[in-house]
């Protein structure tokens, strides 16, 4: 199957190693099997928000508090939940504990993406391993306040999981959908984060009475990637397995590693520098940490004064509908680089308004809005292109590496500085990362191109 290759994409992309893979596998279910593959995502967005259903599990040092008959420190008198007092100072766990539970996901997902490149394995049993490690991180997380030691097994496993889809669902749908959905469906992958995130905080307006009621709904997570990784086992795969089957030039297959990373140095730094710009401007800690950017609102005197759980609600449906305003505008315009330069510009100048904390809710939305049409889908769309063939896995893993190193560290320093001034100074941070990094990827991308392009299709259409 050919790939779309769009007039619009930059100089530095290859647009000579086209893959031509038979497909006589009915339309109807070539989409049907790309869209299930596409929902693996959700899994990503689930763990990403899971704080929202287990936040109670964390110590609050500025609650009221009770004390048991037996002198024991308990929660607040004002809880929400029936047995509050399961949650006492013997069961809950300290601020760096509760946030490595939280960020461990992408310790892991960076362990699973170093594995699954040292090894060789059909993309079908990754997506296979990928569902059933999500399954059992969610089952096992069914009873996570019982033993911390478990919850972060759990989290670990679905960390793993994310680091292998991640690899393998995009490819799979680039090569099996047909020509009219893969663009799209490339793209809702991805978005499918956003959507997973939603879910959970829908989940979290539910109310629940009990302290333990979260185990119901990591159970039906588990139960809905265990049927999907029984489904992809049915799955058809349009595989190219080894670079040989590509049929490279000899003088190709004999290039040292030296020379590999010479031909596609340019593209190297500038995937590397698009990975720092999506996770340096603290996305996954204003996600994870969601309700931390409402709390103070209502006493603040902002113009949007939310209930913290409310505006996580607002937050992650903003973030699905910029994922899907993002995936339409790229599928019929194909300009990713464009849409990239307007989100990075809009979520740089949103992240000096955060760090002074002026308006913080309704920066917090323009902030989302702007990252989910460009910074977060873009990153993962443009990146592949890049490289040439014989380096694209290469290229895509180390990107990826910088990806899941600095979502571990970001969402936990975001986490640890809760409540302290040093948060609010981790935007500013972010902001001069950005302006740094985006005055380099106006040269890298050949921005310049990239709108003398859409300006000269403009007056075509005209």
């Amino acid at each position: 199957m050919e790939e779309d290759k769009s007039p619009n994409e930059m100089s530095i992309l290859d647009p000579g190693d086209e893959r031509k893979v038979p497909n006589n596998i009915n339309p109807i279910k070539r989409f049907f099997d790309s869209f299930i593959v596409s929902l693996i995502g959700l899994g990503f967005g689930l763990a990403v928000t899971s704080s929202i259903l287990v936040e109670q599990w964390m110590c609050k040092e500025s609650q009221p508090t009770v004390l048991s008959t037996n002198g024991t420190t308990i929660a607040s008198e004002t809880s929400q939940f029936n047995d509050s007092y399961l949650i006492n100072d013997t069961t809950c766990v300290g601020k760096w504990s509760y946030s490595f539970y939280i960020t461990c996901i992408f310790l892991a997902a960076m362990i699973a993406t170093i594995g699954i490149n040292c090894i060789t394995m059909a993309r079908k049993n990754v997506l296979f391993i990928s569902a059933l490690l999500f399954s059992a991180g969610f089952f096992i997380n069914t009873n996570a306040m019982d033993f911390v030691q478990k919850a972060i097994v759990s989290r670990f496993f679905i960390g793993f999981g994310i680091g292998l889809s991640l690899t393998a669902m995009v490819p799979y749908i680039r090569d099996n959908a047909s020509k009219g959905t893969k663009n799209i469906l490339s793209i809702i992958g991805p978005a499918n984060i956003p959507l997973g995130c939603l879910i959970n905080t829908l989940i979290g307006l539910i109310g629940f009475t009990s302290v333990k009621s979260y185990s119901w709904v990591f159970f039906g997570y588990g139960l809905f990637f265990l049927l999907m990784a029984v489904y992809i086992l049915t799955l058809k795969d349009n595989e190219i397995l080894n670079d040989n089957q590509i049929h490279l030039p000899v003088s190709k297959q004999k290039k040292s590693l030296y020379q590999y990373f010479k031909e596609n140095k340019k593209a190297l730094i500038a995937n590397i520098l698009l990975h720092i710009c999506q996770q340096w401007s603290f996305i996954n800690g204003v996600i994870m940490f969601s309700n931390t950017v409402f709390r103070d609102s209502k006493t603040s005197g902002e113009w949007l004064a939310l209930d913290p759980v409310v505006g996580s609600v607002i937050l992650t449906t903003i973030n699905v509908i910029g994922g899907y305003i993002s995936a339409l505008w790229c599928h019929f315009t194909k300009d990713k680089i464009l849409i990239y330069c307007f989100s990075h510009c809009l979520v740089l100048i949103c992240l000096f308004f955060l760090g002074a904390q002026f308006q913080s809710s309704l920066f917090s939305f323009i902030y989302i809005f702007g990252f989910a049409i460009g910074l977060g889908p873009m990153v993962w769309a443009i990146g592949p292109e890049l490289f040439k063939e014989d380096f694209r896995k290469k290229g895509i893993s180390i990107g990826n590496m910088v990806n899941w190193i600095s979502s571990f560290i970001i969402p936990y320093i975001y986490g640890v500085t809760d409540g302290t001034p040093i948060q609010k100074n981790l935007f500013f941070v972010g902001a001069g990362l950005l302006l740094l990094n985006g005055v380099i990827l106006f040269y890298l991308l050949d921005v310049r191109k990239a709108f003398k392009k859409f300006n000269k299709k403009d007056e075509i259409t005209l």
